[in-house]
């Protein structure tokens, strides 16, 4: 079975990121089946605003559409928290940031973001599948 579940950075991790820098700002999701690492999604945390930083996945898993359930996981992650501006990274697939809702950025300030959610009710609303 599949768990999508927060993790800490270790070697495993660590070597799927690209170009990831970490702080204490940064967290990990990680899909695991069994013992084998999947993929990672990376989140920013801010006190404001959070940002999905990076989705990746082993290369015999990016075809299972495990990036929709990882890119939820990772929202839930940022709502829980309270947090409920969230942006993406330009890293991120468009079409994904389209079927979880983002819209695109148009705001200067966050510029080095391509898409923009509020989280606020995101998870209030039936899904469409």
């Amino acid at each position: 079975m599949i768990e999508i579940k927060p993790s800490q950075l270790n070697n495993e991790i660590n070597d799927l990121l690209r170009n990831t820098i970490c702080d204490e700002n940064t967290f990990f999701m990680a899909a695991t089946d069994k013992d084998e690492l999947l993929g990672v999604g990376v989140i920013k945390l801010y006190k404001d605003y959070a940002v999905l930083d990076d989705i990746i996945f082993k290369e015999d898993y990016k075809m299972l559409g495990l990036d929709y359930s990882m890119g939820k996981a990772m929202l839930n992650f940022i709502e829980r928290r309270s947090v409920y501006d969230t942006y993406a990274h330009k890293s991120i697939d468009e079409n994904l940031l389209t079927r979880l809702r983002f819209v695109e950025n148009d705001d200067k300030i966050t510029k080095n973001y391509s898409h923009y959610l509020c989280l606020k009710g995101y998870f209030d609303v039936k899904c469409d599948f």
